[in-house]
């Protein structure tokens, strides 16, 4: 007897867990490997934070409106809507024109 045959998704499921072993070991090797062979230096100095080398100065949170990025996500659909619109309405002699935005 065949094991597939009893169960339909024990192919599924190997290839599931080979999926995520596939994804983890990897992972796991370089943590390995860089326990084992990167030197261990903390410091005050390595763990400060800097900006392009310099030390920071203030608060680096920074409260920023999220309509400006409404803005650009309304934007881009738009501008994706009207390239599709033309590039169908080239292909399709036969509908009739768009009007102006003008």
């Amino acid at each position: 007897m065949n094991a597939v045959e009893n169960d339909p998704y024990l192919l599924i499921v190997v290839f599931a867990v080979a999926a995520v072993l596939f994804a983890l070991v990897p992972l796991g090797l370089a943590r390995l490997w860089s326990k084992k062979f990167s030197p261990i230096k903390p410091g005050p100095d390595k763990n400060a934070t800097y900006e392009c080398g310099l030390e920071s100065k203030g608060d680096a949170w920074v409260q920023f409106k999220s309509e400006y990025y409404l803005y650009a996500i309304l934007f881009l659909i738009l501008m994706w809507k009207r390239f599709f619109s033309c590039r169908l309405r080239w292909r399709l002699p036969a509908c009739p024109p768009a009007r102006s935005l003008r």
